[in-house]
């Protein structure tokens, strides 16, 4: 989303830390120069303004300024980076360090915090979705023009770089014209003799082939708009002097929709929030002055929303009672503009005590309509972006146990993920846990299967159906197929415990109008089908919702965009029934979204586990992606005083060998396409030496020092089991079983740095190893075959970076005797990670 080589650097990435800045741009700082929010603006602001159309349709307001000192140069969008539904800015200040500036509301920003240092000699062309995570990713090449992707993590930090490109220079303009999660890299590059080039990303880590296209005008200075697709791949605002226009793409096909007049000439565009119905556009101009302009383009039909007062529904919209296990019903109208498809039941997805509804855009943004007191809904909130290509969405069941409801939905290649609530209306990690869902003619969540926990009914294209039992913790117990289910399954509605025995049921629409629930028995088959109601034909979609002891809740919407609540009152005696969940406090701390590596099917783990310490050790979560991904967690003081303390007194080796906390070196320049730089220094310690391979990879320190440990005992070696061998394959990398080890990797700083780089790349490159998060694995004990194996399902990309660095798993016998030996067939290596984790730190995040 940036434009003409702009020197707003990326390079050294050396040190990406989490803290609050002071810097601010020069007179006043972007979230205090106007005092008032957007929608707060007085009647002389441009938001009660009168729009200045034009013939073509698009239209801007009067700019408003909301803030100073900005660098036309160095200010880019860092679209969602915190993963708190709101766009962010970035700012390159002098010293190269990079400022994120967190917005509060559409034209407010938070205290600006440091995210990364060493900026300057790079060019950044602003964010995309490199690596398919659902995270922004910054896109910047360096002065040899070397392109990267600096990999966000979707919580305000990064999780490592890749090259991603070279030849990037020589350029009059290079332009990211896709900054939207979901959407593919789309990059032009104009030659000194007026020639385009487009270059899009293939999703899978590499590009298509470059193609020359002709823009209808200049995109040097150009941004996508994800809220104005209308049915195009792309459209995109462009900016020439006062000249904006709106520009529509398909493949290579560039069109002009429409043109307006910018009220401040030659501005540089800095991010678009909305849709072509109403957006707000950010400028910075070349005095550095920041500014929102509102844009629109045409008459939409309106987006849902709630009416301020509920209508009764018409007539022959309300079912008719007629199973026994059905008292009543009672209906309302709820809201209008409602499309056909798109709707997702929430639950109480903020914790609110009130039902929510979701619905997907046809341009892939997610809105949450939260519910409220009256059975109506507060608005609508945007909660993501890129959801256009999932199917299957389905809502309002907690499937990872944590007492919030997720989502589940299926991406175009068959991976069946969760996008887990973090109880205050927003998501949390994202987590594959099936791969091979393709060819569905249905899935269905379930909140209840038969042994009371959440289910997946899948449903093949060949009419096959089958059961998948969850755990509770998003993981997967066994599979049945069923055999007596009604032929009807598969065009099924997923639904909820409609007698009240503890297992939720299937609604199923006739085609003579009539509403019927699917019962299931405690096998798990679905063969006993009850009439509820009638007149449902007029209905275009049937969302199953709340439920409570005594009622069912069912949405609606009919062939006018009506929103309709249907509440069935419930005659049975509840037996076994699980209730939602109580509402539970938003976490201080938001979870990290995460995009883990391929799964497999589900099956069932039976890897044994242990108790150490009120830690259960899982042999497929062994650590959590938010602990092994995050840096800053010890300052280089800190581990300074951390290594003294464990090893205070440490005699030097017979060689000569240092004790780890005291030893010292001169290092060299070390860099990789998954870290930033590692710069060279001289007398640096241990400390230091983990701290900046640490934060150049993104790596929690911790993780490194654990390792140190489990690889060679470096942090508790002492006189006799002390010696220079052991600093020379300090981390076991390049070090492989049975062979020597690779001479040039020898070293502390070589070990630390690479090995961190490492496990960095086995999330950035998942198709190149052998273990991915999700998969299920037989993973050998030991190197000995005949010792066997475990089936292991693993459930993050920590733990399967854990096991493709060492790629066994303790068996019984190492478990039962967490702190000494086991048998001939035990391992130690994994083991001994997560115990000494949990003995200096405290938890492994699981």
């Amino acid at each position: 989303m940036r434009s003409a080589i702009r020197c707003v650097s990326a390079a050294v990435f050396a040190a990406i830390i989490a803290c609050t800045g002071a810097y601010i741009p020069a007179s006043a700082s972007p979230a205090h120069t106007s005092g008032t929010d957007l929608a707060a603006a007085s009647s002389s602001s441009f938001i009660s303004a009168t729009p200045r159309a034009t013939a073509q349709g698009l239209t801007v307001s009067p700019a408003t300024q909301i803030g100073q000192g900005w660098k036309p140069q160095t200010t880019f969008s860092l679209g969602d980076f915190n993963g708190d539904g709101r766009p962010d800015l970035g700012l390159i200040v002098p010293n190269g360090q990079l400022r994120m500036y967190a917005r509060t509301s559409t034209t407010r920003f938070a205290t600006p915090r440091t995210i990364g240092q060493g900026w300057s000699p790079y060019t950044v062309l602003g964010t995309s979705d490199w690596n398919s995570d659902s995270a922004p990713d910054i896109i910047a090449f360096d002065s040899a023009g070397r392109l990267f992707a600096y990999l966000g993590n979707g919580r305000g930090a990064f999780q490592g770089r890749v090259q991603i490109g070279q030849g990037w220079k020589g350029f009059s303009s290079v332009t990211l014209v896709s900054a939207s999660v979901g959407q593919r890299t789309r990059i032009l590059a104009t030659t000194s003799a007026g020639v385009t080039r487009q270059y899009v990303s293939n999703g899978k880590g590499s590009w298509l082939d470059p193609v020359t296209v002709k823009p209808p005008v200049s995109t040097a200075n150009a941004i996508s708009w994800p809220g104005n697709a209308k049915g195009s791949t792309l459209s995109v605002l462009a900016a020439t002097g006062s000249k904006l226009s709106a520009l529509m793409v398909n493949d290579r096909q560039w069109s002009v929709d429409s043109t307006a007049t910018l009220p401040l000439s030659n501005a540089r565009l800095v991010d678009v929030q909305g849709t072509s119905a109403g957006a707000t556009l950010t400028v910075v101009t070349s005095a550095g002055t920041l500014h929102a302009v509102t844009v629109s383009l045409r008459a939409e039909k309106p987006a849902p929303t709630p009416p301020p007062v509920p209508e009764a529904p018409a007539g022959p919209r309300t079912a008719t009672p007629v199973a026994s296990t059905v008292a009543s019903v009672s209906s309302a109208q709820r809201g209008v503009g409602w499309p056909a498809s798109g709707a997702v039941h929430m639950g109480d997805f903020n914790r609110d005590g009130f039902d929510d509804l979701g619905l997907i855009m046809s341009n892939g943004e997610f809105y949450a309509y939260y519910g409220t007191a009256t059975g109506g809904f507060s608005g609508r909130t945007l909660i993501g972006v890129g959801w256009s290509g999932l199917s299957f969405v389905q809502g309002g069941v907690d499937v990872t146990g944590d007492g919030t409801p997720d989502v589940i939905a299926c991406t175009p290649n068959g991976e069946l993920v969760v996008y887990t609530g973090r109880g205050d209306g927003r998501f949390g990690a994202r987590i594959q846990i099936g791969h091979g869902w393709t060819q569905a003619q249905s899935i269905l969540l379930l909140r209840n299967g038969p042994n009371g926990k959440p289910a997946v009914l899948f449903t093949r294209t060949n009419g096959r159906t089958f059961l998948y039992q969850m755990n509770g913790r998003s993981g997967f117990t066994g599979t049945v197929e069923l055999s007596s289910s009604d032929s009807r399954i598969g065009t099924a509605l997923r639904s909820d415990d409609w007698n009240k025995d503890g297992r939720s049921d299937l609604l199923l629409r006739g085609s003579d109008g009539s509403l019927n629930v699917l019962f299931q028995s405690p096998s798990g088959e679905f063969d006993t089908l009850a009439r509820i109601g009638q007149g449902w034909n007029g209905m275009r979609s049937i969302i199953s919702a709340d439920v409570t002891a005594t009622s069912n809740r069912i949405y609606a919407i009919d062939g006018s965009g009506r929103l309709y609540a249907y509440d069935f009152r419930s005659n049975a005696t509840p037996r076994g029934f699980v209730p939602t969940p109580p509402a539970l406090a938003a976490p201080n701390q938001p979870s990290t979204p995460t995009n883990p590596a391929a799964p497999s099917t589900p099956s069932t783990p039976n890897a044994p586990s242990t108790q150490y310490k009120g830690h259960t050790f899982a042999a497929g979560n062994i650590i959590s992606d938010a602990e092994f991904f995050t840096p800053g967690t010890m300052s280089v003081q800190e581990i300074r005083d951390f290594l003294a303390s464990k090893n205070p007194n440490c005699r030097p080796g017979a060689d000569g060998a240092a004790c780890l906390k005291d030893y010292r070196t001169t290092t060299t320049q070390m860099d990789t396409a998954y870290c930033a730089p590692y710069t060279p220094g001289t007398n640096e310690d241990a400390a230091t030496i983990i701290s900046k391979s640490a934060t150049a990879c993104s790596i929690n320190p911790k993780v490194l020092i654990v390792l140190l440990q489990k690889e060679q005992g470096l942090v508790t070696a002492s006189g006799p089991s002390l010696n220079m061998t052991r600093y020379t394959k300090a981390t076991g990398f390049r070090c492989p079983d049975g062979a020597p080890c690779d001479p040039t990797y020898a070293g502390l700083a070589s070990q630390v740095y690479y090995a961190a780089s490492r496990y960095v790349e086995y999330g950035a490159r998942p198709e190149a190893f052998r273990f991915r998060a999700g998969g299920t694995y037989s993973i050998a004990y030991t190197t000995n075959a005949a010792c066997g194996t475990t089936q292991v399902t693993i459930a993050n990309r920590a733990t399967a970076a854990l096991y493709n660095y060492t790629p066994y798993v303790p068996n019984a016998a190492a478990l039962a005797n967490i702190t000494g030996t086991g048998n001939s067939c035990s391992s130690y290596g994994n083991r001994n990670f997560w115990r000494n984790y949990i003995d200096w730190f405290g938890s492994t995040g699981v």
